[in-house]
């Protein structure tokens, strides 16, 4: 977005660390879809160079980004934007004339900001440890809990169990969706506190009739499989099938039928593939097809089957070859039949114990109601208990 000495778009005069970690999201969604490692290592000295260029925009300690002029930019799309068009017009006028003097401290874009930061640093570190680079590893690791560590101590609030921006004096503690989403995804929540987290970003998503009222694109990116695996899927079923704004079904009902910038109608753009990620939730989550482990050298199949859906195909078409998972609830059985390349092995998790293992299937595991089934390829059929809403 903009750097100095390069044009940029002349909206920023340093770093957008939300937009930036594509420079490593994007390398690392490839290398768990194909297991190549060669991207990893083509891009690694850029990674390198742009994390300790965007810690340079930090202040040393306590991590607070330089660059509040930036606020537009934090948690994009939200429908509950921190600042005004009016603000963000005279903050892109500021950000021209070289923008005004840095005011670090917690904010809205810091808490966005901060958690990048981690987020880069720690998958620098996991990339240097893949490439065989143990010193680098060991740095950046460190780095990473570093910053961790002053991310927990400005934003998490121990009494109530949830991040938020510290209010002012008088001001009554606000509640946000994605300030309690990315420190779930990135792993920066306190240990054993993810779960209650969840479920109290469950709770404010029920209480506003069952939409990501203050969620923009980044947070959005993890919510509805996050969410899902905590047990939530019902709730996330009702926000993707949701017909009032915000939502996907509000644009559907006024025929709307690409992804729009932003929530409103009014969107400058009906282009922008980022709101794409209800699709993902569809074959990941309700499908249940996830890599096991980089390039599915084994695969997951752990669908979900909320309330109110009876039935889900999909297929993915991977370096393996075809995964299919299909179901479909009867009464309160759940019949499932998976499709598995020859020459891989998968893990199918059913909610609870299936009437008969098929065969080339073992029990593996039990994590709580699930059963865990181990199988080689071929097609396999389960019958399983439907779960409970």
């Amino acid at each position: 977005y903009g750097y100095e000495g390069t044009p940029g778009w002349n909206m920023v005069n340093g770093p957008t660390p939300s937009w930036d970690a594509a420079t490593f999201i994007l390398p690392d969604d490839l290398y768990q879809l194909t297991g190549d490692t060669r991207l990893l290592a083509e891009m690694y000295d850029t990674q390198k160079r742009l994390v300790d260029y965007t810690a340079s925009w930090f202040t040393p300690g306590d991590f607070h980004y330089r660059q509040l002029a930036n606020t537009f930019l934090g948690e994009y799309a939200n429908p509950r934007p921190p600042i005004s068009p009016e603000m963000i017009a005279a903050f892109m006028a500021a950000n021209q004339a070289g923008g005004p003097p840095p005011q670090p401290g917690a904010s809205d874009v810091d808490s966005v900001a901060t958690a990048y930061l981690f987020h880069m640093t720690q998958m620098l570190a996991q990339n240097a440890a893949l490439l065989g680079n143990a010193t680098d590893a060991r740095t950046y690791a460190a780095r990473a809990q570093a910053i961790r560590a002053a991310y927990n101590r400005t934003y998490w609030d121990e009494a109530r169990g949830w991040y938020r921006v510290p209010a002012k004096s008088g001001d009554a503690p606000t509640f946000v969706q994605y300030q309690n989403i990315l420190p779930v995804a990135f792993g920066i929540v306190p240990d054993g506190q993810a779960d209650s987290l969840l479920q109290k970003v469950n709770d404010d998503i029920v209480a506003h009739d069952y939409h990501l009222s203050s969620m923009g694109v980044f947070s959005g990116r993890y919510a509805l499989t996050l969410l899902s695996d905590a047990g939530h899927v019902d709730t996330v079923y009702r926000v993707a099938t949701q017909t009032t704004e915000p939502s996907w079904g509000f644009w559907l009902a006024n025929d709307i039928h690409t992804m729009l910038e932003g929530w409103s109608l009014n969107s400058r753009s009906y282009d922008h593939h980022y709101w794409g990620l209800v699709s993902s939730w569809f074959y990941q989550s309700l499908a249940g097809i996830r890599p096991g482990a980089p390039g599915y050298q084994t695969i997951v199949i752990r669908p979900e089957a909320p309330q109110g859906l009876d039935h889900v195909a999909a297929h993915l078409d991977t370096v393996r070859g075809r995964i299919s998972s299909e179901w479909r609830r009867t009464g309160d059985r759940l019949r499932l039949e998976v499709g598995i390349p020859a020459g891989s092995s998968a893990e199918v998790w059913c909610p609870g114990e299936v009437a008969q293992i098929p065969q080339g299937a073992q029990l593996i595991r039990r994590e709580g109601r699930i059963w865990i089934y181990g199988m080689v390829g071929g097609t396999h059929r389960f019958d399983c208990p439907a779960p409970a809403s």
